[in-house]
């Protein structure tokens, strides 16, 4: 309550000017905190939502790409390593080279967007697995063509389906990582964003409540200082202004001799009075004619009375 008061009469003795001035400014700066918390939530959500889109899913998307071109490589290895037809080799060498071709830029452009350690060693695993596996499958590959299916056939169950069993545990360890990334970034950014709404929210209601505060105090020093509302003072203003100085003297000069009259009338009876109770002590006031009788004097009092009355 102190508090208040002190700022009640602050306000009262600061100009009007420095009034508006002030409160325009307060105004102004809790437009540009609740600007800058705006701007500040959505540069955090934009870089969430480049992270979640320009990162994540365009990993997981290159490394799904990945996967089917593996699966599909190991596909025809098998079939290469199983055919006594060896017509066969070359469909099945040119499908594997179609495979590499989408393999390669993929794991290329993923390198790309790395971004933690953990997920450097996982592709780093995968790296290597991939190479263990395409020295596995050119072996099979070569044994196929030396007529060697037997041979073929074992590398490729043996070392080969190893390697790819490696190979492809790591390029789903990688993806799930990439999942998992794209999780918390999702996370990251509905957390952002409630938490850039309950600040901006909190400072729109702080901005109308101080607003609303500030109108009101002002209006009402202003209007105090005025004695009313603007439109009344103007109105009494202008009435004083219409009223012709003339005219409000000849009424002084009327009221004045008015009040003398009266004055007078009044100490006229009071001096009769006076006399009465002077001659009339100790007489017999009910004998007119003898001396010290009211009767003339109460007579004389009622005429000064009735004249005083004609005056007025």
């Amino acid at each position: 309550m102190k508090f208040l008061s002190r700022m009640r009469d602050r306000l009262g003795r600061t100009a009007v000017g420095h009034q508006l001035g002030a409160a325009f400014a307060i105004v102004l700066v809790l437009t540009a905190v609740v600007g800058g918390v705006a701007l500040h939530g959505l540069t955090d959500v934009n870089a969430q939502a480049d992270a979640l889109s320009g990162k994540w899913l365009k990993g997981v998307g290159v490394l799904a790409d990945a996967r089917m071109a593996f699966v599909e490589s190991r596909e025809n290895e098998v079939k290469h390593s199983r055919t006594a037809d060896t017509s066969y080799h070359s469909e099945y060498e040119d499908k594997i080279a179609e495979t590499t071709k989408v393999i390669t830029p993929a794991l290329a452009a993923y390198e790309g967007l790395l971004t933690s350690d953990a997920e450097r060693a996982l592709f780093a695993k995968f790296s290597r697995g991939l190479n263990a596996y395409r020295q596995s499958q050119q072996r099979v590959i070569a044994l196929g063509r030396d007529k060697k299916r037997q041979d073929a056939a074992d590398v490729s169950d043996g070392a080969g389906s190893m390697a790819f069993d490696g190979a492809l545990g790591a390029l789903d360890a990688l993806t799930k990582y990439g999942f998992e990334g794209g999780k918390t970034a999702a996370a990251q950014t509905a957390a952002v964003y409630a938490a850039t709404q309950r600040t901006m929210l909190a400072l729109l209601a702080a901005a109308l409540l101080l607003g609303a505060g500030l109108a009101y105090a002002i209006t009402r020093h202003l209007i105090g200082q005025l004695g009313g509302e603007p439109g009344t003072a103007a109105d009494v203003a202008k009435a004083a202004a219409d009223v012709d100085p003339r005219e409000n003297g000849r009424h002084r000069k009327l009221d004045g001799q008015a009040r003398g009259d009266a004055t007078g009338i009044g100490t006229g009876r009071d001096e009769c009075s006076a006399g009465i109770g002077e001659r009339g002590h100790g007489e017999r006031p009910d004998r007119p004619g003898q001396p010290g009788s009211v009767e003339p004097h109460r007579a004389a009092g009622q005429r000064a009375s009735t004249d005083g009355d004609d005056d007025g």
